[in-house]
């Protein structure tokens, strides 16, 4: 799991802090669960960034994780900062806190496919009696803005169109163990908009499609393009575990961290925004073969295997592309492609195994 210190991070926290208007969180404090994940690690080290480079700029990180072990490879030496602090909890309880909260950005939850028929009940519990708690705070917190990070995987199987806006749905079937991850965000989407009905809290929602960047762990993510770096990266052929046909949309980390804090930030409290990039909708064949050309000073080729027992492919087929015309409107646009987003990746994973030698 790559640092904050990686060059390849450090052009990325340059050109979010280029993007996005950061005033806002000067002299506030921003609560982040799941803070060792691989989407929110990118939120936590924009706010690191400002306060180690931005003179006179000050921002308290409340770092929430479930194991504070685990924030070591990600934070290193400045988790001895003094603008950040540590809050260890699984989230299934009521949450006490002291500390003025401004914003709160819930990232929390377990989104690798191989544990949705192992572990369902640790797959829901963060996006349901976590997402709850969390707002319960927000609430007594009177938070500015609250983003819950959600998934286009809401959708469900959609059969009468291949275009997704916001306000399109279709069928998911809840007694099928792998629905556990979808249904469960589903709830935590109408829990948001209950508790901003019901009790006026700032809630936006970032329904996200398959994102890949730096800080994902290829050690432990059996989703294909994780699948597909780890290859690249031990200069290994490419291994299709399926026929290839499955078309997905594929958005680069930096170009999802903006989106974030656009919502957070701009986005219209008690909605939802598709954080996508349909200019890179490819079926996962294609993504094998342009990786490869991208990467042929290592010669890799594609190799078909038998599907492994813990691979997981995502059951709705659809060639679908997920509308962004709503977070268009809040500025933001996705620039980086596939094969450049899939070179830093890799490039920032090499140069993290150098450092550990």
């Amino acid at each position: 799991m790559n640092s904050f210190e990686n060059n390849i991070i450090q052009e990325d926290m340059n050109i979010i802090y280029k993007s996005i208007d950061y005033s806002i969180f000067n002299n506030k404090s921003v609560f982040i669960s799941g803070a060792a994940g691989m989407l929110a690690s990118y939120m936590v080290y924009f706010l690191i960034y400002l306060n180690e480079n931005i003179e006179g700029f000050k921002c308290k990180i409340i770092l929430n994780v479930k194991q504070k072990s685990k924030l070591q490879a990600r934070y290193g030496l400045y988790l001895n900062k003094d603008y950040l602090k540590i809050y260890e909890s699984d989230l299934s309880e009521k949450i006490e806190i002291e500390d003025n909260i401004d914003f709160i950005i819930h990232a929390a939850s377990i989104a690798q496919t191989q544990f949705f028929s192992t572990n369902p009940i640790d797959v829901i519990l963060p996006n349901t009696i976590g997402t709850k708690n969390l707002l319960d705070l927000a609430y007594v917190k009177n938070v500015q803005s609250f983003l819950f990070f959600s998934t286009c995987s809401v959708y469900g199987k959609v059969s009468h169109s291949n275009y997704i806006d916001e306000e399109t749905f279709g069928v998911l079937d809840p007694l099928d163990v792998n629905s556990c991850y979808s249904e469960s965000k589903r709830l935590g989407e109408s829990l948001c908009k209950a508790y901003y009905t019901q009790k006026n809290v700032n809630v936006k929602i970032s329904r996200i499609a398959h994102t890949y960047g730096p800080t994902i762990d290829i050690d432990n993510d059996n989703r294909v393009f994780s699948e597909f770096i780890k290859n690249i990266v031990n200069n290994e052929n490419i291994i299709l575990k399926s026929k290839g046909d499955a078309v997905r949309s594929f958005l680069y980390l930096r170009d999802a961290t903006i989106a974030f804090y656009k919502i957070l930030i701009n986005g219209k409290c008690g909605e939802a925004y598709n954080v996508s990039n349909p200019d890179q909708n490819v079926s996962i064949k294609e993504l094998a073969n342009r990786l490869v050309k991208e990467f042929q000073e290592k010669n890799l080729e594609i190799e078909y295997s038998e599907k492994d027992v813990t691979y997981e492919e995502n059951k709705f087929d659809n060639k679908i592309i997920y509308s962004i015309e709503k977070l268009q409107k809040v500025g933001w646009e996705p620039t980086v492609s596939i094969e450049e987003g899939f070179r830093r990746t890799v490039n920032s994973i090499k140069e993290e195994k150098k450092w550990k030698k």
